[in-house]
């Protein structure tokens, strides 16, 4: 066996596990215990530690691999990020926390550096068109399955969500579980070839990200909605024709007494539903963003050091722009746009995913740590290898070049 096949017989496997195994959360929320923390905890890291082993085989196997592997921008933002972050690190060193314990003072920063390396090795072992379109089939299968367990815990209330009245599935938060789907949703729409299919699929990924209540994720979901009907991968008519559908089966079922009678709506959620936004979350996150911004007017320049909202007394500060700017200071300002700009490229769904991903990070402040979004983003950066563009064929494209004839051989003569 030659190889090439050796790799892409491993890498197979290996695509379909870190899907069904982190794309979904199912470790995790394993590994945690689910929405009830057991006493006994498990680690959730094992499988990823063994994924690093078998990318760095691959790269010892075949020079090819390792040439593409160095010749990405998104290799060489993930290297300077963590130097970025090490020397955060260092300044945090001089300025540690009091009441921590070193593994405690430590852990987030591995936890960081765990991310970059579980993104380097997903870069790795997508790097093949034929795994890339594997990928994206299997993240459909466990996008619907997100879909099938938010449905459930909504219904069902407590069994997975920690959140009265917001499911949550697997990922136990609402709004994790509910970006988790966007992200699925785009990268899975273009592995559906079938007519209808799509709009149906977006349809489930819809009703599951509605039942997170998560502003962010419903936002996100808009952008995700037009930015395939303006790239023609969606039907206008086709989607007004299924939502019409379901309307209609709605109204049939009875659906909208039901779910009053049920209790599924209260203030909180009714709340997000309509996207106000002066409830009690919103205050709080407003006041945690100006505290972040305040750490970083005392330190303008290398910033407080690294993991400023995790030690202090009170909750994450909720956006990622404001916590990469206390801690890395000026400099943190570069980390997410070159993230941007190391995986672009031109066609629609680069500049739909920039544009959920950019507006996810002012609402949530771990965006480079969930494993859903680094899956995504080693998506994202091996589909910007040169010459392979798997959305080409659903664009209609018109030449009026003329066509060439071959010269004779007497014509070329004389």
């Amino acid at each position: 066996m030659k190889k090439s096949e050796l790799i892409y017989v491993t890498r197979v496997p290996s695509a379909i596990l870190l899907i069904a195994l982190e794309f979904t959360n199912v470790v995790a929320f394993w590994a945690e215990g689910g929405n009830k923390p057991a006493s006994i905890q498990h680690s959730r890291y094992p499988f990823q530690f063994a994924a690093y082993g078998l990318a760095a085989v691959m790269l010892l196997l075949d020079r090819r691999v390792l040439q593409r592997f160095f010749h990405k921008p998104i290799v060489h933002w993930s290297l300077s990020v963590l130097l970025l972050f090490t020397l955060s690190m260092v300044v945090r060193a001089f300025n540690a926390p009091v009441g921590y314990s070193n593994y405690e003072f430590v852990r987030y920063f591995g936890l960081r550096v765990n991310a970059l390396g579980f993104l380097l090795t997903c870069i790795v072992i997508f790097d093949d068109p034929r795994i890339l379109r594997l990928t994206r089939q299997a993240v459909a299968i466990a996008t619907l399955a997100g879909v099938a367990f938010n449905t459930y815990d909504l219904l069902s209330p407590g069994v997975f969500s920690n959140i009265q009245g917001r499911a949550a599935g697997l990922y136990v938060q609402p709004n994790g579980a509910g970006m988790a789907l966007v992200f699925g949703g785009l990268l899975a729409v273009t592995a559906i070839r079938r007519l209808w299919m799509r709009e149906l699929f977006l349809l489930c990924v819809f009703v599951g990200v509605l039942a997170t209540f998560s502003r962010e994720a419903m936002l996100s979901f808009v952008f995700l909605l037009v930015g395939s009907a303006f790239a023609h991968v969606l039907s206008f008519r086709r989607l007004a024709i299924a939502v019409t559908a379901c309307l209609a089966l709605s109204a049939v079922l009875n659906l909208s007494s039901e779910i009053s009678d049920s209790h599924l709506l209260n203030a909180d959620t009714w709340s997000r539903l309509t996207f106000q936004w002066s409830d009690t979350s919103e205050k709080s996150r407003l006041v945690l963003a100006e505290k972040t911004l305040e750490q970083f007017e005392e330190a303008p320049l290398a910033g407080q050091g690294f993991g400023t909202a995790i030690f202090w007394a009170d909750d994450q500060s909720h956006n990622a722009y404001l916590e990469l700017l206390a801690d890395c200071g000026i400099l943190g300002t570069l980390v997410i746009p070159c993230l941007i700009l190391s995986i672009r490229r031109g066609d629609w769904e680069f500049y739909t995913f920039a544009s959920i991903f950019l507006l996810w990070a002012f609402f949530y402040h771990d965006v480079l740590s969930d494993f859903f979004a680094v899956i995504a983003i080693a998506v994202e950066a091996d589909e910007r290898r040169e010459g392979y563009r798997p959305l080409k064929r659903h664009y209609r494209v018109k030449t009026s070049e003329p066509k060439t004839t071959p010269l004779s051989i007497r014509a070329i003569n004389t």
